[in-house]
């Protein structure tokens, strides 16, 4: 199926049936179409139908488009991004278990590293009410992300180190650099690029996001930690290794009928149809 036998091993371990591995990396080798996100407040459903594009079955705001999107007028605008439904599922799950925690009250939300903005964005549309920061430290990824947020405010810094000014949130995404191993229908060359040295160094930036989350996170507020791999070091392990070092965290079961025995969101491209997208969701208890 044209994959490295380390990324075959290291799937395995993640998903466990065999029938099921083999069925995951041939999904990786199938065309995948562009998925559209119809951002809320800025276009509707019906614009994007009688674009040609077909709603995604059960989907929030997804749609397939078989075409090339920038031949419509709101991906133009930036009233609709291109984006993978499993990100969007990401972003609602955030989102949701945000606002029941805190339903009384505005919030203040951070997304930590938010280039190139496709799930900033998202964020922005759904937030009505409350203060929203969009950092990233890529200046160039940053003027990315401002084509695209439009509500909230956007800001340039080491996510590993903010500035005392940038206070304290009530909930913060963390999606982090990763190998990215959960997108390989969409960007096939990443099996070849990234090799198992770059996990070590990508471990330890995923656990320094953490970290730095943890000491501007209110008491009560909510880390939604993300990655698009599903490889254990990147996910499971990484939670409870944050879990043990910071116990007054505690996990927040996901809705998502794709969620783990331990609550997490997992994702898988052959059974989900979305990139094999990530999500724990951490509330601060004290």
């Amino acid at each position: 199926t044209s994959h490295p036998e380390w990324i075959v091993r290291a799937l395995s371990d993640s998903l466990g049936k065999s029938e099921e591995v083999e069925a995951l990396l041939n999904s990786h080798n199938l065309p995948a179409w562009p998925t559209l996100n119809a951002l809320p407040g800025r276009v509707t459903r019906d614009e994007l139908l009688q674009a040609g594009a077909l709603a995604i079955e059960g989907a929030q705001r997804a749609f397939i488009f078989r075409g090339n999107p920038g031949d419509l007028d709101s991906v133009r605008l930036h009233n609709t991004i291109v984006q993978d439904h499993g990100s969007q599922i990401v972003v609602e799950q955030f989102f949701q278990v945000a606002i029941k925690l805190h339903a009384d009250r505005p919030l203040r939300w951070l997304d930590l590293c938010a280039g190139p903005g496709g799930k900033a964005a998202y964020l922005d549309a759904l937030i009505t009410d409350g203060d929203f920061i969009a950092n990233e430290i890529s200046e160039h990824r940053a003027r990315l992300v401002s084509n695209v947020v439009r509500r909230g405010q956007i800001t340039h810094h080491d996510g590993r180190s903010l500035p005392p000014e940038v206070g304290k949130f009530d909930a913060i995404l963390i999606d982090a650099p990763c190998t990215g191993l959960g997108a390989l229908r969409r960007r096939p060359e990443v099996r070849w690029r990234r090799t198992p040295n770059d996990l070590g160094s990508l471990q330890n930036l995923q656990r320094e996001l953490l970290h730095s989350a943890v000491s501007i996170c209110e008491i009560g507020g909510v880390l939604g930690y993300s990655t698009c791999s599903p490889h254990l070091a990147e996910t499971t392990l990484q939670v409870m290794r944050f879990l043990a070092e910071h116990p007054n965290f505690e996990r927040i079961e996901t809705t998502s009928p794709s969620r783990t025995r331990d609550g997490d969101l997992q994702l898988w491209t052959h059974r989900d149809g979305t990139d094999s997208m990530f999500l724990s969701l951490l509330k601060r208890r004290s």
